[in-house]
This record gives structure tokens, C-alpha cells and sequence, in this order.
């Protein structure tokens, strides 16, 4: 029975088709959460195409099997359930919010309840089934114990499921009480009551989430070498959330991402980062062909970017007077658009990558021929030749890097084709994509053309020499026309295209789960 127990619920919860509302049940939610996402069920389901009349077949399967493995009046039941989920007593219509916080660190569930009874005779349908249930009445709510796995306390108003799997005995005898306060308990006392989740809920998605530095390890940094931002301490990293948005649209999966926090120090860094960064200008788009594999793009100010480094790392500390105020200089040069290209990949030699800024004067690059710091760093076997006036090459044993400076344009490649061939303008070019329109006025933009990477002979030979599962990652990946992800100094947008510009994206990747089963 077990085994069927989490396929039935969820199947009960994907066959919804309404919109998501706000109720009372939030009230519920701990108001120190640390972590919490809102699902829309319904939406999913709906775009998903699981209530089409081609996806039937698949549900009958799914019914007769639970057939077989159920007694006569808990699969009459659950049939209904299955055809109508207002009968589980549930509204999966409305979201059901996921999450951790500082006392339920396992994870835990929040739902609306439309029929309290309809949920205990649920419950003890499964009870009959075989599943080990332990219930007893606390104040405010009903609490069922399943097979020592999570805990449901229920009302006529709200569900809670907590994971317990790992919890202790004495832990275990504190949750019942705590789970018949929080069933309990007002709005203002709930996290239902914070800025940050009525943001989350004004967020576009079909998944909703707030995210808090909170719920790092404490040994995370130590672990990954994670150091600070310099100004910043951990207090304040701990008022920083991030709210995101996921949603499923024809032809593209979408994902939005905001930081939300009330800390002073850091609205003036997210300010600070923001003047750092430039609108794009496309300045460079036609100089780079339309199948360029990833292109990243950028507006910069030099001078701000050096400020910044300096107030946020300990890049202060670290470099001599000579070698920061040399820097300065350096970043100082570049001012507006910034984009670098990974224009092709082979298996004989390195990926030919390209890159391009504006810049307000080239002095700098003569002062880095002869910086004692940077020859020492590179090496006896590596050495900074110069070509032509502001021209120069960084030659090493693996690879040369032309770079230099021409009318007031910076480059640098490690491809002496495409240095032979600097500044002219691509037939056809990267601005006759789909995505390159939208890459002008954002402060940062990232895309990777899957499309073209398909179109690769060295990844269709490996993707080959891979088997049924390559080849099946092959075919999901020739479904998609590119990646991007774009900025406009604090907000961030990413989106995966798809070549289909007429279906909704959840209803592809349905499609081919099974196609490949």
C-alpha cells in the first residue's frame, strides 16, 4: 500500500483546473520560516495537459492499478477523489506552500481544507489499507501520526504536514503542541503577516519562492572557502531574501528573481552595484556571427566597478599602492558596452573566444607590457609582445591572446582568424537573433544558443557515442532554441526558449517523459 500512498497524492493534487487564491490557512505558516515555496497545483496540471482527452489512457492505467491493490471501498474512494479532488476534502485549487524553518527543518506543508471530514475519511481509508496511522484531538485540531513518517494535524480550515522521518522521540512529543498553536494562531503572529511573503505572492509564477540566507549551513562558507563582502556581516546578510518566480508559458519557461530586504547597508550596496553597471547599447552585436555559441554582454563603468572591488572585497588589503592605483587606471578605461562571444568549439584545438569593450583611452594597456607584478605572475614561458601601436599579444605555450586597443574599441581573442579579421561586421551577425533586440537597455545579459551548439560536430559525436541516453538528451535538447538570462542591475530574468512558440513549455516536457518511457 505504501507505494501507492505519495503516487495517489500526488495525482490528487495535479488534477485540478482554477485559480489560486489567498485564505486563512497561511496563517498557519511558522513566522520563522527560512525557506518557502507556493505551488500552484491547479495552474500546473492545467498546463500541463493532464486533464486532455490524450493523457486519459494514462489515468485509466494509473486507475486500474490501484485497483488491483486496494479493497473495494477504499478504491471507490479514491476513484472519486481521482475524478473530482474536492472530494479528498482538499482545495487544490488553492496553493499549497512548502517550507523550512528553524523548528521544522526537515520541511513541511500548508494546505486549505474545504471538508474536515472528507480529510479524516481519507485518512482512515489508508488506516484500513495498511498504513500504520497513530491519530489523537489536540486543541484546535485533529493530529495523525503515518507510519512514522510525517504528521498531519487538520481543522476545518487548514492541513499541515510536517516530515518527521528524522526527528527525536522528545522533539516528536514538543510537535503536537507546536502544530496546535500554529493551527491556532492569528495572522499577525504567522508569516503570512511579513512584506516579503505578500511580495512573493505579487511575483509572477506558477512556482513561487522566498529564499533565506538563513538556511545555509552553518558550515557552508567554511566548506566552500566563502568569504564576506567586505562592509557586509553576517547580520545583515541574514535580512536578505531573494523572492523568485518560475511560470510556464507557450514556448518558454520563465524564472524571475528580486532581492527584498529592509537593511539599510544593504539597499545602498545593491545601489552601489547598480551604478557600476550600464545600460547595453548593443554596440558590438553585428561583429559577432549569428551562431555564436554563448554570448555575455554588459554595460560598464570603470571607474565605478574599481569603487566597488574596493568597498566590497579585500582587494584593499591585498594589492600594493602601486598595483591598486594601477588597477584603478585599468578599469578605469572602460566605459559602456562589454560583450565577449564563445564563437566556436572544436575537438582539436581551444574554444575561439572574442571579445570586445569600449574604452576612453589605451594608456593602460602599454603600462601592463611592462608591469613587474604581471610578468611574474606569467611565468618565464609566457610574454607580452607588442604588435603595432596600442596592438599587442600575450604568447604562451598553449595559446596566444591578441588584445589591444583601435579607435577607442578594445579586443582580445585567442583565434588569429578572427584577429585577422577584427571589427568587421558578421554576415549573418548575432543581431538578426531572436534574443538580440532584447539584450538592448538591460544592465547584464547572458545567452547560450543551444541551437547552435546542436548544430556542433563535435557534440553530435559525442552525444553519438553515447548510447539511448545521450540520445535522448539530444532530442530534448533539440527542442529548445536558446537560454538567456538578463538584468537590470538588481532584478534578474532568465528564460529557457523553446522552438515550439505554440504549446505551453510544461506540456512539451510532458511529452517527451513519455516519449522516452
Amino acid at each position: 500500500m505504501k507505494k501507492f500512498f505519495y503516487p495517489a497524492l500526488a495525482a490528487i493534487l495535479l488534477l485540478a483546473s482554477a485559480c489560486s487564491q489567498k485564505a486563512e490557512y497561511t496563517n498557519a505558516i511558522p513566522d520563522n520560516v527560512t525557506g518557502i515555496a507556493a505551488i500552484d497545483f491547479a495552474a500546473l496540471a492545467e498546463k500541463a495537459g493532464l486533464q486532455d482527452q490524450a493523457n486519459e489512457a494514462y489515468l485509466q492505467q494509473f486507475t486500474e492499478a490501484l485497483k488491483t491493490e486496494m479493497s473495494a471501498a477504499a478504491f471507490q474512494q479514491v476513484e472519486a477523489i481521482l475524478k473530482d479532488p474536492s472530494a479528498s476534502g482538499i482545495d487544490v485549487k488553492s496553493p499549497f506552500y512548502f517550507f523550512s524553518s528553524q523548528s521544522l527543518r526537515q520541511g513541511a506543508l500548508v494546505a486549505k481544507v474545504t471538508d474536515e471530514e472528507s480529510v479524516r475519511s481519507l485518512i482512515e481509508t489508508f488506516r484500513t489499507e495498511g498504513a500504520s496511522i497513530e491519530t489523537s484531538e489536540a486543541e484546535g485540531c485533529s493530529v495523525a501520526q503515518v507510519n512514522r513518517e510525517i504528521m498531519l494535524a487538520y481543522n476545518a480550515s487548514t492541513l499541515f504536514v510536517v516530515n518527521c522521518e528524522r526527528l527525536a522521540k522528545p522533539v516528536l512529543g514538543s510537535l503536537q503542541d507546536s502544530l496546535s498553536q500554529w493551527m491556532q494562531q492569528p495572522e499577525e503572529q504567522s508569516y503570512a503577516a511579513k512584506a516579503e511573503f505578500k511580495q512573493m505572492l505579487e511575483q509572477k509564477g506558477d512556482i513561487k519562492a522566498v529564499y533565506s540566507y538563513t538556511s545555509l549551513p552553518a558550515n557552508y562558507m567554511a566548506a566552500t572557502g566563502y568569504r564576506m563582502p567586505q562592509g557586509i556581516d553576517l547580520k545583515a546578510l541574514k535580512d536578505l531574501r531573494i523572492i523568485a518566480g518560475l511560470s510556464f508559458e507557450k514556448g518558454s519557461i520563465d524564472l524571475r528573481i528580486a532581492p527584498y530586504t529592509e537593511n539599510e547597508t544593504l539597499k545602498a550596496r545593491f545601489e552601489q552595484q547598480a551604478k557600476a553597471t550600464l545600460p547595453i547599447r548593443n554596440t558590438f552585436i553585428d561583429n559577432f556571427p549569428q551562431s555564436t555559441l554563448m554570448l555575455l554582454s554588459g554595460g560598464i563603468d570603470g571607474n565605478a566597478l574599481y569603487n566597488l572591488l574596493l568597498e566590497s572585497t579585500a582587494m584593499g588589503e591585498e594589492l600594493s599602492a602601486n598595483d591598486a592605483a594601477y588597477l584603478k587606471r585599468l578599469l578605469g578605461m572602460f566605459q559602456d558596452d562589454f560583450t565577449v562571444g564563445l564563437v566556436n568549439v572544436t575537438l582539436s584545438n581551444l574554444p575561439s573566444v572574442l571579445a570586445y569593450a569600449t574604452v576612453n583611452d589605451a594608456a593602460p594597456l602599454k603600462e601592463l607590457k611592462d608591469n613587474a607584478t604581471l610578468k611574474k605572475q606569467l611565468g618565464r614561458r609566457t610574454d607580452i609582445v607588442q604588435l603595432e601601436e596600442d596592438q599587442y599579444v600575450l604568447r604562451s605555450r598553449n595559446f596566444n591572446l591578441f588584445f589591444g586597443v583601435r579607435d577607442k574599441q578594445f579586443y582580445a581573442t585567442n583565434d588569429e582568424t578572427l584577429y585577422k579579421d577584427l571589427f568587421k561586421k558578421c554576415d549573418p551577425s548575432a543581431s538578426e537573433t531572436a534574443y538580440a533586440a532584447g539584450m538592448k537597455g538591460k544592465k547584464g545579459a547572458f545567452v547560450i544558443n543551444v541551437e547552435a551548439v546542436c548544430q556542433l560536430p563535435a557534440f553530435k559525436m559525442l552525444a553519438g557515442l553515447g548510447g539511448a541516453k545521450y540520445a535522448a538528451l539530444l532530442n530534448a535538447m533539440e527542442q529548445i532554441s536558446y537560454l538567456k538570462s538578463e538584468s537590470d542591475g538588481t532584478n534578474g530574468f532568465a528564460s529557457l526558449q523553446l522552438k515550439d512558440k505554440d504549446t505551453n513549455a510544461l506540456k512539451q516536457i510532458v511529452e517527451l517523459a513519455k516519449a522516452a518511457l
